[in-house]
């Protein structure tokens, strides 16, 4: 069993502080993406490749897709998906053959322009507010899934959000696969922060940069939501992967 370092109740309950969607750092990363997504979309969901096809683009996830159901468990109800941060869908037209009803919300009105030409017709899509899920009902989502969302969000409290926000829209015995940076803050990474976007490289640019949390903190905020731990994957890295469910009363 993995274990981590305590995280105090009073960093638990400050992380948890609900932002607005008039929020400044709302505010800049809605406009910050949706620039990104003007200038290369595809590359900004998926920076690991530069000069992105389509039909390179949208034919990956589909191993990611099916290892995430299957570590799901068994026991994971197929009527409803959602994913946070769907970007152009990549990962959508993957999940759509599993579920009768998929949802994908994004803060960028035109990543979800771009993901409506390529995804089937039980994919549903929307733009949010970038911290909330109030399109969605209480107990009415089977699995929520979300991957290199937030590791670009600098304030822990909008991810907070979306975690409190996953324990609400869950299912009684709903899963949740969240994906988060967590490897030491490092000096240069702390250093990089203080440069002006201009002086570096448009993968380190503020809010496609990732913003390390700590290993424990992920849990600790799931737990506050109402969550419990199931199984987690590479904590201490940058793709520390953990697994809640919402627990069955």
């Amino acid at each position: 069993m993995v274990t981590h370092d305590a995280v105090s109740v009073d960093e638990v309950s400050g992380d948890r502080r609900a932002p607005s969607e008039n929020d400044s750092t709302l505010a800049r990363m809605r406009d910050r993406w949706r620039r990104f997504a003007r200038e290369d979309a595809l590359h900004y969901v998926a920076a690991n490749r530069e000069g992105w096809d389509e039909a390179a683009f949208y034919g990956m996830g589909r191993d990611l897709a099916e290892e995430v159901i299957a570590w799901a468990g068994d026991g994971l109800g197929r009527r409803r998906m959602l994913e946070i941060g769907c970007g152009a869908g990549r990962m959508l037209v993957h999940f759509a053959p599993h579920f009768e009803r998929v949802e994908g919300i994004d803060i960028a009105p035109e990543m979800v322009e771009r993901a409506r030409k390529h995804v089937p017709e039980n994919v549903h899509l929307c733009v949010g507010t970038g911290a909330t899920l109030d399109r969605f009902e209480d107990e009415s989502v089977d699995l929520i899934f979300s991957v290199q969302v937030f590791q670009h969000i600098p304030d822990r409290a909008v991810i907070s959000a979306y975690i409190n926000e996953c324990g609400r829209v869950l299912r009684q015995g709903g899963r949740a696969v969240l994906q988060f940076d967590s490897r030491p803050n490092a000096l240069a990474r702390r250093l990089a922060l203080r440069l002006p976007d201009a002086l570096l490289p448009r993968d380190h640019r503020r809010y496609i940069r990732r913003y390390p949390v700590p290993p424990g903190w992920p849990v600790a905020i799931g737990a506050a939501a109402g969550l419990s731990l199931l199984d987690e994957r590479g904590p201490g890295t940058h793709d520390h992967l953990v697994l809640f469910e919402r627990p069955r009363v």
